[in-house]
């Protein structure tokens, strides 16, 4: 007898006898960290410096932002006239002196970079305590080199007042630095000098020594407005305050003739 049903011609699909997919035994490739990632820093790390620019005004590099630093980068680098190693805009000073032009790039006296900043990270203001930062290069063991700082309160009719000086530990690059007070009264741009020089028998402490191996270099900035009185402003407070004596004078008679029922001058009718 034939079967019942008509075998298909499609076999019966029988089970695998093993997992297709078989779990493994070892973790993840990428396990989340316990620890969160570091957000970027909210702020720059020189959030009020500034980087100078040159100044065809002044002839130097100049910060125009108010800030806690200013830095001349690579507009110093150099000297003017130097075999291999001209700065650009060279002498980079604010009045007539002179960079000399004798020596070789890396091989003679330079100042490369000048950095001015607030001890404590405010903004310049008179009464800030200032540091002055030179890279300079020294002449074979630095013995015969110095570094004179300098700074005036006048950009357009420059005095020099001298802040110290500092010699290199060793030959190459060295970098010095020395502070000062900026002082009040000043006007709102001021401006700072290095001279790096190489002693000899007829050498000075001078802003400018005219020296055959010596650069000079200036950095102009800008004070806060908060922390400078001209001397006009000091003429304009003391009249203020003598106008405000003068009036509460003026008001306290009046009331006093009121209250005695005196009669009242004429420039002091209150009508």
């Amino acid at each position: 007898m034939a079967p019942s049903q008509k075998p298909t011609s499609i076999p019966t699909l029988v089970p695998t006898p093993a997992l297709t997919q078989k779990p493994t035994a070892t973790p993840p490739t990428q396990k989340p960290s316990n620890k969160p990632t570091i957000p970027p820093t909210k702020n720059p790390t020189n959030t009020s410096g500034n980087t100078a620019s040159y100044d065809s005004q002044f002839g130097a590099p100049k910060c125009s932002s108010v800030g806690s630093v200013c830095d001349t980068g690579t507009l110093v680098n150099g000297r003017a006239g130097l075999s291999g190693g001209q700065e650009p805009n060279g002498s980079n000073t604010i009045d007539t002196c002179n960079d000399g032009s004798s020596g070789s790039y890396h091989s003679d006296e330079s100042i490369d970079r000048v950095v001015v900043k607030t001890a404590d990270g405010s903004d310049f203001k008179a009464g800030s305590l200032v540091t002055i930062d030179a890279t300079v290069y020294a002449y074979d063991d630095g013995s015969s080199d110095y570094a004179d700082f300098y700074y005036t309160s006048d950009v357009n009719n420059p005095v020099w007042s001298h802040i110290g000086t500092k010699q290199p530990t060793g030959g190459g690059i060295q970098i010095l630095s020395s502070q000062y007070v900026v002082p009040s009264g000043g006007s709102v741009t001021q401006a700072v000098r290095v001279v790096f020089k190489y002693v000899d028998s007829n050498s000075a402490t001078v802003a400018c020594p005219g020296g055959a191996y010596d650069d000079v270099d200036d950095v102009v900035f800008t004070l806060s407005m908060g922390g400078v009185v001209s001397g006009h402003d000091h003429i304009n407070v003391a009249w203020m305050k003598r106008s405000i004596h003068l009036i509460h004078l003026h008001r306290k008679n009046l009331f006093l003739r009121i209250a005695a029922n005196m009669p009242l001058i004429a420039d002091e009718d209150p009508n």
